[in-house]
């Protein structure tokens, strides 16, 4: 947990000195710019988004290796990337298309977006849609999924905590950062990450889990695109 509040705080910095940036640019070329405006713009901008998440992965990534090396483990066994098996992976997705179709049913009943308005305006501003995906269904799931289902979850594991207290802290700290979304979102995604969080301590690999994260940004992603085309309405 120490490792990984100094990867937080670098996280951090990292995205401040991008948005920072961006902001100077901007006010480069028009000094009466609305910095207020401009900042919380920056917030749901699809190119922005992706032009600063992707080196900010990139970094992190180095760095949970880094940090592995100097306990002198091997990544792949500390982040527990092992390979895939066919029976444990299809019976994974076959669960979580029930965990998602469950989500987007809910949703609907209880009157709540499928597709949070953030989203519709991240892919609306997306500039190069092949680097927001690539941000989504790359980046994402494989940085995120070391980190807190690979390197805190075996922190944590190790503990007196246990597995079961793996599974529960790195959810609640997996959804914090989500402030973008209302509190269904939120509790959505806690929900997932306790989903991802079990599947990581029955099979004892973060590889499926990065698969599933994948095929979550995936789905998230062409229902996102249908309703930004006018296929389908918001709901």
């Amino acid at each position: 947990m120490g490792w990984s509040a100094i990867l937080t705080l670098i996280w951090l910095i990292v995205g401040l000195l991008a948005v920072v940036a961006f902001l100077v640019a901007a006010l480069a070329q028009d000094p009466k710019l609305d910095i207020g405006t401009y900042v919380h713009g920056l917030e749901s901008n699809g190119l922005v988004l992706s032009l600063t998440t992707l080196p900010a992965y990139g970094l992190g990534l180095f760095l949970l290796i880094l940090f592995v090396r100097i306990r002198r483990w091997k990544v792949r066994e500390y982040l527990s990337l092992v390979p895939l098996k066919a029976k444990e992976t299809l019976v994974a997705v076959a669960l979580f298309v029930v965990f998602v179709a469950a989500h987007d049913t809910v949703a609907v009943l209880s009157g709540h977006q499928i597709v949070p308005k953030f989203m519709t305006e991240v892919w609306g501003t997306a500039g190069f849609l092949p680097l927001l995906l690539a941000t989504l269904l790359i980046a994402a799931p494989v940085f995120e999924e070391a980190w807190f289902r690979g390197f805190m979850f075996r922190g944590i594991a190790a503990s007196p905590l246990g597995g079961a207290g793996a599974v529960l802290i790195t959810s609640v700290l997996w959804s914090l950062p989500h402030v973008q979304y209302d509190w269904f979102g939120i509790a959505a995604i806690f929900v997932g990450g306790l989903f991802l969080g079990v599947m990581r301590l029955k099979t004892g690999s973060t590889t499926l889990v990065i698969l599933l994260h994948a095929i979550l940004n995936l789905v998230a992603s062409v229902e996102c695109a249908l309703v930004t085309a006018g296929v389908v309405p918001p709901m």
